[in-house]
C-alpha cells in the first residue's frame, strides 16, 4: 500500500518536526517564520541586524553573534528541468502520490543508490545512469564492486559511464536519452519518473552576504 506508506513517513517527520517546535517553547526559544536577509552593519561594535519578511509583516532582529544554517537543495544539470511531476529530485521522490512502475535514478551517489534500492524494494522497475565509471564512484572499489553485484542479483539496471543528453516530460512519462561518455551508441529509456540525484547545493542567494 503504497499511499500508506507515504503517508505514514510524512507522518512521522511531522510528528518529528512538531517536537522540535515543543522543546522550543520548552527551552524559551523565540522562532520567528519568514526570509531573512542580513542587513549592512552600521559598525563594528554594533550588533548584526537581520530583517525578517513574512508577507506584509517586516521586522528587524538584532543579535551579536548570527550563525546561518540554510542548508542545501537538490542541483540539477544543465538542460534538465526539475518539474516536480515527472523530472523530480529526491524530496520528491519522498512523497509522490502513486508508486512508479519504472524510474531512471540519474546519480549514483548516496542519495541515488539509497532510492533506486528503496523503489526496487517495492517492485519499481529501476534504472541507474550514472557518468562515472562505477557505482557510489566516491567510495572505496570494493564497496562499489559489491554494491554493483547486490544491485545486479535484485535486478537494477546499472549504466554506468553514460551521461544523461536530454529528458522530456511527454505528460504520460520522461523520454530520456543517455550515451556512453566514451562514444558509442545512445540508448533510449522511457520511464515514469525521472528522479534527479546529481548532489546538492548550499542556500546561499538572497541572503545579504554581500553586507
Amino acid at each position: 500500500d503504497f499511499p500508506a506508506i507515504i503517508q505514514r513517513s510524512r507522518g512521522i517527520a511531522d510528528k518529528v518536526s512538531k517536537g522540535i517546535g515543543f522543546l522550543f517553547k520548552k527551552n524559551k526559544i523565540d522562532s520567528i517564520a519568514g526570509t531573512a536577509k542580513l542587513l549592512p552593519r552600521p559598525g563594528a561594535w554594533k550588533p548584526h541586524q537581520i530583517e525578517v519578511v513574512n508577507g506584509e509583516t517586516k521586522q528587524i532582529v538584532s543579535a551579536k553573534h548570527v550563525i546561518l544554517a540554510t542548508g542545501c537543495r537538490a542541483r540539477s544539470l544543465p538542460g534538465i528541468d526539475l518539474d516536480g511531476d515527472r523530472i523530480i529530485e529526491y524530496r520528491k521522490a519522498m512523497s509522490l502520490p502513486t508508486q512508479p512502475k519504472t524510474m531512471v535514478v540519474l546519480g549514483a551517489g548516496a542519495i541515488g543508490v539509497e532510492f533506486a534500492s528503496f523503489y526496487r524494494s517495492l517492485g519499481t522497475e529501476v534504472t541507474i545512469v550514472e557518468f562515472m565509471p562505477r557505482l557510489v564512484p566516491n567510495e572505496d572499489a570494493e564497496i562499489s564492486k559489491e554494491l554493483t553485484r547486490a544491485f545486479d542479483k535484485r535486478g537494477i539496471k546499472s549504466l554506468v559511464g553514460h551521461k544523461l543528453t536530454s529528458a522530456k516530460n511527454t505528460g504520460h512519462g520522461v523520454a530520456i536519452v543517455a550515451e556512453p561518455k566514451d562514444g558509442g551508441a545512445k540508448v533510449e529509456i522511457t520511464a515514469d519518473i525521472l528522479l534527479v540525484a546529481v548532489g546538492v547545493q548550499p542556500n546561499t542567494e538572497n541572503l545579504g552576504l554581500e553586507a
